[in-house]
């Protein structure tokens, strides 16, 4: 009687700490299987006719070697998006999900280490580009890219990027040890260098970078 009630007690126990383990990692860390294992896939790649124009896509997978795959119907009012809700991305098995409703395009290619989006006083998407230490402004025309340029490089894993929304012309950038401005000309260039406001302490690389109007 007693070792069954001592078999029942550690059951029990290891089964609470087996919960809690679970619980903390579901809670807290299952963001970092992403991290741990990447897809070996371009996300441009894994949605099915990214690489596409409309006029390809109409009547693909017809004949030839493309015959029997799924037929992805482009939506009139979201040229090139698609609402598949699970693309599989064929190489290594991971899937994309999307929610009812959502539409997922290719923005932008050929920009690689991006972290954080910022859109400008003009329109234009300016991106922080971490792992390479740089700044870049994607031009957009009528919610098109037309070109992209690199405006600042040599960054010290640049991250944070956020305009003033009461002074839009003013750029703030987050490095990993300090905060830096620049204003910008009617044309969306800088109009100096970056000068350093303030240093930050040492640990972490990526800084977030929030600006909240004088008026809150």
């Amino acid at each position: 009687m007693k070792k069954k009630i001592i078999l029942i007690t550690t059951l029990a126990i290891v089964t609470g700490i087996l919960i809690a383990v679970f619980m903390l990692y579901w809670n807290n860390f299952r963001g970092l299987i992403p991290l741990i294992k990447r897809s070996s896939v371009d996300i441009s790649e894994a949605i099915p006719g990214s690489n596409k124009n409309i006029g390809e896509l109409e009547g693909e997978n017809t004949s030839g070697d493309n015959m029997g795959e799924e037929v992805i119907d482009v939506d009139d009012k979201n040229p090139g998006g698609f609402d598949t809700k699970d693309i599989d991305s064929r190489e290594d098995g991971n899937i994309l999900k999307l929610e009812d409703d959502f539409i997922i395009t290719i923005f932008a290619t050929d920009v690689p280490a991006v972290r954080v989006l910022a859109e400008g006083p003009e329109g234009n998407i300016w991106v922080s580009q971490t792992g390479i230490g740089k700044i870049t402004r994607i031009t957009v025309l009528e919610g098109i890219p037309i070109d992209q340029v690199i405006i600042f490089e040599g960054l010290k894993n640049p991250h944070g990027i956020a305009f003033d929304p009461e002074d839009p012309s003013m750029l703030y950038i987050a490095e990993e040890d300090r905060i830096s401005s620049v204003r910008l000309d009617a044309e969306g260039f800088p109009e100096g260098d970056l000068q350093k406001i303030i240093g930050l302490p040492q640990g972490g690389i990526c800084k977030a970078l929030h600006i909240e109007p004088y008026s809150k």
